[in-house]
C-alpha cells in the first residue's frame, strides 16, 4: 500500500503539523461527479477537500479550502462529520471555542 494523498496534499498536512496536521478524514462518494471526496481538518481556517476516482486514492487537493459560514469565523472548528440528506451534503461540526 502507498499514500492515499498526492504530494501537494501531503506537504500541506506536514506544514500544518504544528496545528495537528491533517486529521479526522471523511470520504464520501459524489454520484454527480463520480468522484470520492475526502474532507479533513488541516489547520485553520475551514477544511481541506480532495478528490479521487478511487476511495483508496490518490487524492488531489482542491484549489480552495471549504470554509465555515462567516458567522462562525471566530470559532475554532474541532470534530466534524459530513452528513447527506436528500442528496445534499452538510458539515456538522463542534468547536473548541
Amino acid at each position: 500500500m502507498g499514500n492515499i494523498l498526492d504530494s501537494a496534499l501531503t506537504s500541506t498536512c506536514l506544514a500544518d503539523a504544528s496545528a495537528g496536521g491533517c486529521g479526522r478524514p471523511h470520504i464520501l462518494f459524489n454520484a454527480n461527479s463520480t468522484n470520492y471526496v475526502l474532507w479533513m481538518n488541516g489547520g485553520e481556517p475551514g477544511y481541506l477537500v480532495a478528490t479521487s476516482k478511487s476511495p483508496s486514492g490518490p487524492f488531489t487537493q482542491a484549489a480552495q479550502r471549504a470554509y465555515i459560514d462567516p458567522q462562525f469565523d471566530h470559532l475554532i472548528a474541532a470534530d466534524f462529520t459530513i452528513e447527506v440528506a436528500n442528496n445534499k451534503p452538510y458539515v456538522v461540526f463542534s468547536s473548541k471555542s
